[in-house]
């Protein structure tokens, strides 16, 4: 028998019984909060906070990372955007991240890649 938790304050566990291939998930939240959204993401970013001091946002470019990036910075979060590339490639998503780095003057660590 195989058993990983996680999650904050290890909320669910993952069963695994090998020997009869059969794997299951166990939920044991404790404080449900029932919040809306945008609540939600705030409540996390602020318990993220305070469990790590040195958050790191990966940024694509895309409106995922920069949710997160938002939410951390409207909750004056300290985080750093890494920004990665692939050197020559056609998608320059990545020129939205370091925009909206720009805006709000904060510098990324920016990842360049090369195809090789």
């Amino acid at each position: 028998m195989i058993r990983v938790s996680g999650g904050h304050h290890n909320w669910w566990t993952f069963n695994l019984d090998e020997d009869n291939a059969k794997y299951w998930v166990d939920l044991h939240p404790k404080n449900v909060k029932f919040l809306d959204f945008h609540s939600a993401a705030d409540y996390t970013a602020q318990c993220m906070a305070d469990t790590y001091s040195n958050l790191h946002v990966a940024m694509s470019g895309g409106l995922d990372s920069e949710y997160v990036a938002s939410t951390f910075y409207r909750n004056s979060i300290k985080f750093t955007p890494v920004v990665g590339f692939v050197k020559g490639s056609k998608n320059l998503d990545f020129h939205y991240a370091l925009d909206w780095c720009d805006k709000r003057s904060i510098t990324p660590i920016i990842l360049e890649f090369e195809y090789n």
